[in-house]
């Protein structure tokens, strides 16, 4: 529990409630989604397939207020194993406007360097695909407790082997949250680097963010 949120292991029986909430919140807040213009026509396909892969394993964690149950945040966590090619890119394109072909490269590009630059001894980690607060519930550590709700089954870490953390932070607000919770930065794509065919940057996200770092945490054994 925090406070009047009960934060709980994410179901399968709860995909449908978490595409209509990452649909309504995270598809507008999200600043590439946002930057990009992308649609709920855009996003649902990528998102159903994150949500079916993030759900068969007991890592990811759904707030809810408990007054009305309504779905106020999600942590959508899944295994990454080292050669593992289904958590490649979801090779899903949305338009092909140049807004739309910069938001797939970025993501592409940040997602497939993984592997490269994780420590070698690295081969099992949790990805966390998905981390989203409805905007009404901000500020009340509900972030953090998904979070910790993520990796309070220790006997799972330990049985998936999973040995640290990995998250695509596009937002300057998450990438604090996780260099404060003791996230390194391997990698940073800068959304002005991406430029149109009038030189106009193409990402221009409203919340001021200037780009997408791949932050990677070890776990203790």
């Amino acid at each position: 529990m925090c406070g009047d949120i009960s934060i709980a292991t994410a179901q399968p029986s709860d995909k449908k409630e978490i595409l209509d909430f990452l649909v309504k919140y995270f598809l507008v807040d999200e600043p590439m989604n946002q930057a990009a213009g992308i649609t709920a026509s855009d996003f649902l396909p990528i998102a159903s397939i994150i949500a079916t892969r993030c759900l068969r394993t007991p890592f990811s964690t759904v707030a809810r207020d408990s007054g009305t149950n309504e779905v106020v945040g999600v942590a959508l966590n899944s295994i990454w194993n080292r050669g593992e090619e289904e958590n490649e890119y979801y090779n899903t394109k949305t338009r092909t406007d140049e807004r739309a072909r910069a938001h797939d490269k970025i993501m592409n590009e940040i997602h497939s360097s993984f592997w490269k630059l994780a420590p070698n001894d690295i081969s099992t980690v949790l990805h966390s695909e998905i981390s989203s607060v409805s905007p009404h519930y901000r500020r009340r550590g509900i972030a953090s407790n998904l979070y910790k709700k993520s990796l309070e089954d220790t006997e799972s870490i330990k049985s998936f082997n999973v040995q640290g953390i990995v998250a695509e932070a596009s937002s300057t607000a998450n990438q604090r949250l996780l260099t404060k919770q003791g996230y390194e930065t391997l990698r940073e794509i800068i959304y002005g680097d991406y430029r149109g065919s009038n030189g106009e940057v193409l990402l221009q996200p409203k919340d001021g963010s200037e780009s997408i770092a791949l932050k990677f945490k070890r776990l203790p054994l």
